[in-house]
Formats: C-alpha cells, sequence, structure tokens
C-alpha cells in the first residue's frame, strides 16, 4: 500500500459507515412538541431544524433526518401562531375589562349616566335606577374619591363571593346550562384608597360590537371587609355564603376586637339581606348582634334561627346568654339547661365548637349581673 493510498484510506471507511441521525433534528421536533413554554420552545425549534438541514446538506450524505427537521420547523411554525393567537386574546381579555371599568367609573363620576347605561346588559340597564347610580356615584367619589388606575387582581379577592358551590368561572361560562357570563378580576386604586372588582362580562352581540364587552355585574369588596353588587338584584349566588362565613369566623370567638365584630355584624347583615329565611345566616346575625350588645334585636334574630334550625346548640348557648343580659334568669336557665342536654348527646360531645358554647354560656351563667365585664 502506497502512502498515498494510507493517507485516503479513512476516507473509504467513513463513506462505506451507514448515515448517522443529526441530533439537531431530534432535538427541533423535540421543542416543537413542547406546548408549555410559549414562543420559547417553538422559536429554538425553528432555529435548530435550519440548523440540522444547513449540516445535513453539506454533509454528503453523512448525515440523515430531513424528515425529523421538517417536520419540527412545520410544528414549530404551528405552535408560535397558536402561541401568538392565545397571547392576543389573553392581552384582550384583561385590557378590554380594564378599559371598560375605567371608562364606566369615568363615566358615572361625571354623571353621564347615558353613556354609563350603554356598558351595561340591557338586563342590567332596566335594573340599575337613576337613584342606584346616583349612590354608587356618590359612595365611590365620597368615599374614595378619583380613579387613578385600573389593574389586573391577580389575587382575586372579590373572586370567591362570585360563584356558588365551589363552580369554577369555565364551569358558568361553558357548562351545562352555560350563561356564556365569565368574570375578571379588577383592582381599583383610588385616590383615598383601592378596592378590590369582580366583574361579570358578557360578549356584546349587537351589530356594532362597541364597546366588545358589557357589564352585566359589579362585586365590590372594601378594604374593611363589606362586599356590594352592582346592581344589588345581580348579587352572585355564592355572596351570602361567603359573607356569612367570614362573619361567623369572628362572632364565634368572644374576645374580639369591637371593630371586628361590627364589621361582622353588617356582613351578617347583608348575608341575611340576601337570604332572610336561611337559619344559619339568622343565627350568625344574632351572634353578630349579641357579641355587639344589641341585646334586644339579638334575642329576636335568635328565636326566628332557633325556630327555623329547630334547637342547634349556637342558637340554644346565645339564647342563654341573651336572656341573662336581658334579667331574664329563669329563661336563661331552661335554655342552659336545654343546652347541657344536647350536649350530651353522643354526636355532640366532640363538637369543639358547640363545646366551647356551652363553658362560654356556663361562665356567663355563672356570674353575678353585678360582677359581669361590660
Amino acid at each position: 500500500m502506497t502512502q498515498y493510498q494510507a493517507n485516503t484510506r479513512w476516507m473509504e471507511i467513513e463513506d462505506d459507515l451507514p448515515p448517522a441521525t443529526s441530533k439537531l433534528a431530534v432535538w427541533s421536533l423535540v421543542c416543537s412538541l413542547v406546548f408549555c413554554i410559549p414562543f420559547l420552545m417553538p422559536v429554538l425549534g425553528i432555529l435548530l431544524g435550519a440548523s440540522a438541514l444547513a449540516m445535513m446538506t453539506s454533509s454528503r450524505g453523512r448525515l440523515r433526518g430531513t424528515g425529523l427537521a421538517t417536520s419540527g420547523i412545520a410544528i414549530s411554525f404551528l405552535v408560535l401562531a397558536v402561541h401568538t393567537y392565545v397571547t392576543y386574546y389573553v392581552v384582550q381579555a384583561v385590557t378590554i375589562p380594564k378599559e371598560a371599568m375605567t371608562a364606566f367609573v369615568g363615566d358615572l363620576r361625571a354623571g353621564n349616566f347615558a353613556a354609563v347605561r350603554e356598558r351595561l346588559t340591557a338586563d342590567t340597564s332596566r335594573l340599575a335606577s337613576d337613584d342606584e347610580l346616583v349612590e354608587l356615584q356618590q359612595r365611590l367619589a365620597i368615599d374614595y374619591g378619583s380613579l387613578r388606575a385600573t389593574t389586573f387582581d391577580f389575587e382575586g379577592r372579590a373572586m370567591p363571593y362570585m360563584f356558588a358551590g365551589g363552580q369554577t368561572s369555565m364551569q358558568t361560562w361553558f357548562g351545562p346550562g352555560g350563561s356564556g357570563k365569565f368574570p375578571v378580576a379588577l383592582r381599583l386604586t383610588f385616590t383615598s384608597g383601592e378596592l378590590s372588582a369582580g366583574l361579570i362580562m358578557v360578549p356584546n352581540r349587537t351589530g356594532n360590537a362597541n364597546p366588545p364587552l358589557l357589564i352585566d355585574a359589579v362585586t365590590i369588596v372594601e378594604p374593611s371587609g363589606d362586599v356590594w353588587t352592582f346592581p344589588f338584584e345581580k348579587t352572585p349566588p355564592g355572596t351570602a355564603d361567603v359573607l356569612n362565613n367570614v362573619s361567623w369566623s369572628v362572632v364565634r370567638e368572644p374576645n374580639e376586637l369591637i371593630e371586628s365584630y361590627e364589621r361582622a355584624l353588617r356582613q351578617a347583615q347583608d348575608a341575611c339581606m340576601l337570604e332572610p329565611e336561611n337559619g344559619y345566616y339568622l343565627n350568625t346575625l344574632g351572634v353578630a348582634q349579641y357579641r355587639v350588645e344589641l341585646y334586644e334585636e339579638a334575642l329576636a334574630t335568635l328565636e326566628a334561627s332557633n325556630a327555623i334550625n329547630g334547637g342547634i346548640p349556637a342558637d340554644t348557648a346565645f339564647l342563654a346568654m341573651v336572656h341573662h343580659r336581658l334579667g331574664n334568669a329563669d329563661k336563661a336557665q331552661a335554655e342552659l339547661a336545654h343546652l347541657r342536654l344536647e350536649m350530651n348527646e353522643p354526636y355532640q360531645r366532640n363538637q369543639s365548637e358547640s363545646q366551647a358554647f356551652l363553658v362560654e354560656a356556663e361562665a356567663l351563667l355563672a356570674t353575678p349581673p353585678d360582677q359581669e365585664d361590660d
């Protein structure tokens, strides 16, 4: 073998080897199939696929994977288009409600009620009387001043009030009997404070579709914890339950600050206004009235809740304490005796909340009236 033959033998051996699959082509296809990282992965898939095709062209047949690279590039372009489409609608879904709420508050503050109604659904516009618009105008302007900014609320403080029974926004929109309405959580920054707002929006089906989204209802959560809806008749179905639960978490405890009890009382009142025949909501209201020393009102409310609930410890315990506060010693002792019988039932012995009410009632009724800490 000559020296030249020895030096060129490696080229012959390399030509005899089977073509290798381009790793860049493989990674191009892999990147194109990763949908969860918007824009980055499809762009990477396109770049890797293009690089793989260039290397295969210059490899004189020693690299294969043209189909992989071509597929990676094609799928990446398709995914990139989907990401762009989705991003556009996500941006629209955030900016349009923000603009709608900003314009709504601006028109309201200016007293331009005709423009306000143009941003409401037909049903909501009929429910919103001039008196209610004036009340809303004054409530926002007097308490909070001018609107400075409307931003998306990632905490979504108003969202728990928007749905009943754990229902989600997707179930409301797309589920059985879906209404086509969808929620948006916003934060409204005024000159004198911030509000959390939950909007129920509806696509504008009219010919000009301007504005593109209409407001069906607005639920406001104030920093104090008070919640209200405009218009009142559009109050979301979950609001009463959330208000009651928030109020109950405070009033069931005997040593909270009076400011906390007063806020809980307002929340309980709102819950009962929404569902006046709910015995559990009435019980929460009666307990809240007791905590703020409205004993006569508490007695009437607890008697009403007791008639509906059929004698639960939370009614009996506070009836005993209310009667004691009002000087009805015999009635107080009778209710306490009834409570003790209830708490001796096997299913009540492990109820820590009810047992705590029994302890509180026994301690109060054992204290002479002239030694009570009012």
